[in-house]
Formats: structure tokens, C-alpha cells, sequence
């Protein structure tokens, strides 16, 4: 099974994850969770990576990945000691879009 880091650069072509986080969540126990969201939105290439940057700008965040082959579906894992998903979730919508949890 692939390191979860190994997963998102495979998927994305290059690493969504801030070399810090990424620093951070292998020098300390962090507890990492993950979950998808639905943007109902059809998005511009600029307007999800203005979303992802606000969800990566979020503490507690480790990655936000929005593959342009799946515009509509955002990957993000999290640490839950810090953030949980449905803040997540509110952060993508205060950015004016109508999103869901997906598996939640």
C-alpha cells in the first residue's frame, strides 16, 4: 500500500501536499483522515484552485487535491485533532458554491 503522499502525487502529477505539512505529519503522530467533496459548481481552473487554496490555508489541512479529469470532486486530507469535515466543508462554501460531503 502506497504512503498516502505517494497516492496524491500519483494521482495529481506532482505533490499537493505543502512541503511543511508533509514535514510535520512524518516527524510527529499526526492522525491523518481524508474526505471527498462534491462542488456542485462547473468550475474554471481558477476559481477550484482559489477554493483549494483556501481549504489548504486552513490549520490542520495536509493536502487539497481538485484533478481536472474529476473538476467537481475535491480530495482533502485533514488532521481531526484540529479541523473536522464539516468545517471543511463550511470553508468551501462560504466560497460562494453548493457543495456536499461524499461518503461521509
Amino acid at each position: 500500500m502506497l504512503p498516502i503522499y505517494d497516492i496524491i502525487c500519483e494521482s495529481k502529477g506532482r505533490h499537493s501536499l505543502s512541503p511543511r505539512s508533509y514535514q510535520e505529519a512524518i516527524m510527529k503522530d499526526i492522525q491523518m483522515a481524508d474526505v471527498e467533496i462534491h462542488i456542485d459548481e462547473t468550475l474554471e481552473a481558477p476559481q477550484r484552485e482559489k477554493i483549494r487554496a483556501v481549504v489548504l490555508a486552513k490549520n490542520g489541512i495536509m493536502t487539497a487535491v481538485i484533478n481536472d479529469n474529476k473538476p467537481h470532486l475535491m480530495f482533502v486530507g485533514y488532521d481531526p485533532d484540529v479541523i473536522n469535515s464539516l468545517e471543511l466543508l463550511k470553508t468551501v462554501t462560504n466560497e460562494g458554491v453548493h457543495a456536499e460531503l461524499i461518503g461521509f
